[in-house]
Formats: C-alpha cells, structure tokens, sequence
C-alpha cells in the first residue's frame, strides 16, 4: 500500500473504475457491452501473452458470453477448436488492419 492511502473501500471504489457507471468504450458489469473486434483483440493478446491452447480457448469462450449473438460464430469456433492457436495464426495473417 502507498504511503499515506488509508486503504477504505472508499478510496478503492473511487476514480474511473467505479461499478456501476457507465463510460464509453469500457465494459461494465451491469451492462456488458464488446464488439467482434474486441473479443478478437481479447483473443489475440491471450495468444501473445500466454501462448497455449488453454489460454486462448479460456478468453474465447469468456468473450462468447458478452457478444451479441450476432457476433458469436467466429469467436466460437476459436473456443471450440482442438487448436486454436492454429486458428488465430490463420486469422491474424489474414485481418485487415
């Protein structure tokens, strides 16, 4: 802890993180929002972060639950696949950025 923070669940529920208020671009708890590329961004640092098949399929299927249903295919392959890091090799080499 810092010098000086007294360390209250005040001062911890404070500043941009709050629960409960509703920033653009940020995911809340209440009111999940992610779009497709999020949830592909989310997939693409487990692999580049963690390397491993668990990683990867565990951040796919976490993303599955806040999509749209819409937009659930893609990243549900990925969570479902017997290699994903193969998959996601695939999908990289082939985004347009």
């Amino acid at each position: 802890m810092k010098p000086g923070a007294s360390g209250s669940v005040a001062d911890r529920n404070s500043g941009p993180f709050v629960q409960g208020v509703d920033m653009p671009g940020m995911i809340s708890c209440a009111g999940a929002r992610m779009t497709l590329s999020d949830a592909v961004l989310v997939v693409l640092l487990a692999d580049r972060i963690h390397g491993t098949d668990a990683a990867i399929r565990s951040a796919a299927k976490r993303c599955v639950k806040i999509l749209p249903r819409s937009q659930r295919d893609i990243v549900f392959k990925i969570g479902n696949s017997a290699h994903p890091r193969q998959l996601v090799a695939h999908l990289c080499q082939h985004l347009s950025v």
